[in-house]
């Protein structure tokens, strides 16, 4: 089986056309059709985005050795309930699944980062300081969630949310 024939069995298998499957890993209908067909080879960028898109084994899919799926690693049954829960992107998965490998360290520079944000989205940028305690961090966290969304899921005419 060629590379372009396991792209096809990963898409025939999620039941996605050319066009959803591109869309799913961030390239066009024409470049799917391409892969497939052998007339284009696949870039590093795409075989990763297959891979964690889908689940697939990145040696499966490169050379056709090994168990076409790969296992699951820690914390995907939870991101995959999210995503469907949340509608969540690709991007956004990522960022779940890099978010739960970090160390306490990195968590902890993660959650720092982010109340940094918060404190600037409540127009309190000012009164925030680095570091923070959790205490600080939980009140606004609390804060921010408790801020209304806008319905259209953008932001207003003067680049705040509401």
């Amino acid at each position: 089986m060629t590379i372009g024939e396991r792209i096809r069995r990963i898409r025939k298998e999620n039941g996605l056309t050319l066009d959803k499957f591109g869309e799913r890993i961030g390239i066009g209908k024409g470049a799917v059709s391409m892969m497939e067909s052998g007339k284009s080879n696949m870039t590093n960028q795409t075989a990763l985005s297959i891979c964690r898109e889908f689940g697939v084994s990145e040696e499966w899919l490169r050379d056709g050795t090994g168990d076409m799926y790969a296992p699951e690693p820690e914390g995907a049954d939870l991101i995959a309930l999210l995503s469907d829960e949340y509608h969540l992107t690709t991007a956004d998965r990522a960022i779940l699944s890099v978010y739960l490998e970090l160390g306490p360290d990195g968590r902890d520079a993660v959650r720092r980062y982010a109340a940094k944000l918060i404190g600037a989205a409540l127009e309190d940028s000012d009164s925030v300081s680095l570091p923070l305690s959790d205490e600080e961090i939980d009140a606004k966290t609390e804060a921010y969630t408790r801020m209304p969304r806008p319905v259209s899921g953008g932001f207003g005419e003067n680049g705040k949310v509401g």
